[in-house]
């Protein structure tokens, strides 16, 4: 995938297939990619929901965190996914953040997004307006 978007875009960049963490170089101008080998570049859509590519995104975001609790790497990141085309490929989550929850055994989370000095942590996720009011509850952090 890395490879068409690159061939489109005429990025200059080169892609190295690894298959592990370790196999990685860090090197500028290379993207070190695990290929879970699990997308037919040639039956991909742009802007439509697809099972396919729905089973990447999870696969993807499975397998990253596999190896984090396998202490292959230290963190993980994600990018934007399609939930319908995830829930079109038979994996019913909200989010990635109730696909780590599940991996993790975790019950008690949220997410949280940074960017420079702001740090935003949702009380609610993928609920309706109704039920993120009800969410909500007043904290008093001085007094």
């Amino acid at each position: 995938m890395f490879e068409k978007i690159i061939a489109e875009t005429g990025l200059e960049v080169k892609v190295n297939r690894i298959e592990k963490p370790a196999d990685a170089g860090f090197q500028l101008g290379v993207i070190d990619v695990i290929d879970l080998k699990n997308v037919d570049t040639s039956k991909l859509e742009y802007g439509k929901i697809n099972a396919m590519c729905g089973e990447a995104s999870f696969r993807s975001v499975e397998k990253v965190i596999q190896l984090a609790l396998a202490g292959e790497v230290d963190a993980t990141v994600t990018g934007p996914i399609n939930k319908k085309s995830i829930n079109e490929a038979g994996h019913h989550f909200a989010g990635h953040t109730e696909i780590y929850a599940h991996y993790t055994n975790t019950k008690k989370y949220a997410m949280l997004l940074v960017e420079d000095n702001i740090n935003v942590i949702h009380v609610s996720t993928h609920v309706s307006l109704r039920q993120a009011c009800d969410l909500v509850k007043k904290i008093v952090y001085w007094k």
